[in-house]
């Protein structure tokens, strides 16, 4: 429930009368968003949304908070004077007292928060209207739609809710709380025509790309209608912060149980992952392309390449190599992006993996010429659950030959195996003499591109937590197999003679399918 900090408190003391006294804590129970008392980076939250209600029409606010900060207690209370007008002073602005854009709010979050945390706190706070809203569930657990004598509608939507459900309605102020996948913000972006605020807060733990590449980018580069706010715990402690709330001692306690590697952006609100980025050539304008703009050709070269696994998906991608030696990664397994790769569980056997595979092959019309494996994990002995075989011969019994794997490369001496894949993959990003890179991925790859952009090295502090095989930083493993699979590709050694071979046969053989001739 809401902390009313502690300043109500103190005037209930400063009232010698006990009747009165008690009437007047009888109040603040009865009516807390009168009470609500911001922290100072609150505070800075709030006047940030009234400003940029002032000077734009669809901005946008990014509010990265550390853990503990305050940042759901605050849209909460954001919502709640929207709907009512100003309850206190610390919301006397003009976006709460006369909205001009759709009187719409749309609260996003993860399942579990919606119940768990917002309803439960909006409805505290509703004990003062009684009778003047109607709340429904709509075939909801909770309360998924307020209807006020204000003229105003508060809808809770989900993130595993259908994309589809994102596009009606106008909407004037849309919250997401922790981060959308970019599906969801797409389908978003359209309900903004009438004039919207977008309010996103998170912690900046798992971070989809596109909110580093579109939002921080954008404000970073002063272009207006773009606003970011960080915020430290630190923010909400009664020592060291503005009119914080949390005992000093407490929030110690705090830092101290996060492990280093997520403390930048749990205690800090700090985006920790970006600074030691390994694809640092990796451009988002440059690499990551409209499907039209670099479509399948018959005369390129079919690549399928896996990395396998036991508890989660596969990561596949498939990939065309051009005669100018440009790779374009146009497919990928798994289908979901609902969620991303890294937070996946359990996966599909090999037999219902070849349907996918088919099915994928089908689509594009090709024909794959090679398939590659991680030779490590491919080729390990898997019990005798799996009849003591490995998933190459696993693929190979159950496909034919079809599905026979090449193992993935073995790098020169000179180089340890992933250094050598990470220079290959940042000279395959390059230009190449028509003007454009040499490794481009297809916008409708989610997981490739999700996994290059967040492939970082943890921010260590001593000597002896350098991997020094590598010659870099420890590689954070769970971002790590969209990489990989990058690497088997792009470290694979192909025959520039065949394109030649090929367009002839191709002209020779029409009615045949590609590869069938090889």
């Amino acid at each position: 429930m809401f902390r009313l900090k502690e300043q109500p408190y103190k005037i209930a003391k400063n009232i010698e009368n006990l009747g009165e006294r008690k009437e007047f804590l009888k109040g603040i129970m009865l009516d807390k968003a009168k009470f609500y008392v911001p922290t100072g980076k609150q505070e800075e939250l709030i006047k940030t949304f009234a400003a940029s209600y002032d000077n734009n029409r669809i901005p946008v606010i990014l509010c990265t908070f550390g853990n503990g900060a305050g940042k759901t207690e605050t849209v909460i209370q954001t919502a709640y004077n929207l709907v009512f007008g100003a309850q206190n002073g610390w919301f006397d602005y003009e976006v709460f007292k006369n909205f001009k854009f759709p009187k719409n709010i749309w609260y996003c979050t993860n399942p579990d928060a919606i119940k768990e945390r917002f309803v439960d706190e909006f409805d505290e706070l509703l004990k003062s209207k009684v009778g003047r809203f109607v709340a429904a569930k709509e075939d909801k657990h909770y309360h998924s739609h307020y209807k006020f004598d204000t003229g105003w509608n508060l809808y809770l939507k989900s993130y595993n809710q259908d994309p589809v459900a994102y596009e009606s309605s106008n909407v004037g102020v849309i919250i997401c709380d922790e981060p959308l996948n970019q599906n969801l913000w797409g389908a978003i972006k359209s309900r903004r025509r009438l004039g919207c605020i977008t309010l996103m807060v998170q912690t900046p733990l798992d971070t989809p790309p596109y909110i580093i590449d579109e939002i921080k980018t954008s404000y970073d580069n002063n272009i207006k209608g773009y606003y970011h706010i960080e915020g430290d715990i630190y923010s909400a402690c009664k020592k060291r912060g503005v009119r914080g709330y949390l005992d000093p001692d407490t929030v110690d306690a705090i830092v101290e149980t996060y492990d280093p590697e997520e403390r930048e952006a749990r205690v800090y609100g700090k985006f920790g992952y970006f600074s030691k980025t390994i694809l640092n050539n990796l451009d988002r304008e440059l690499h990551f392309v409209d499907p039209e703009d670099y479509p399948l050709q018959p005369n390129y070269l079919y690549y399928h390449v896996v990395d396998p696994h036991d508890a989660r998906p596969n990561a596949e991608i498939w990939a065309a190599v051009t005669p100018e030696g440009r790779y374009i990664i146009f497919e990928e397994l798994p289908f979901d992006k609902s969620i991303p790769f890294w937070k996946m569980k359990g996966g599909v056997s090999v037999k219902d993996d070849i349907e996918q595979i088919k099915f994928v092959e089908k689509k594009h019309n090709i024909h794959v010429h090679e398939r590659i494996m991680d030779r490590h994990f491919g080729t390990q002995t898997r019990g005798a659950y799996h009849g003591e075989t490995s998933y190459i011969k696993e693929y190979r019994e159950a496909g034919g030959d079809e599905f026979r794997f090449k193992k993935s490369y073995i790098a020169p001496n000179t180089d340890a195996e992933i250094l050598y894949g990470h220079k290959r993959i940042r000279e395959c990003l390059k230009i190449l003499p028509d003007g454009k890179p040499g490794l481009v991925i297809w916008n409708t790859c989610y997981h490739t591109w999700n996994g290059a952009t967040h492939y970082v090295r943890k921010s260590e502090k001593t000597k002896s937590s350098f991997d020094q095989a590598l010659g870099e930083g420890k590689i954070v493993e769970k971002y790590k197999d969209y990489p990989d699979v990058i690497r088997y590709l792009v470290c694979h050694n192909y025959d520039m003679n065949l394109f030649k071979k090929k367009s002839e046969l191709y002209r020779e053989y029409t009615s045949n399918p590609l590869y069938e001739v090889f």
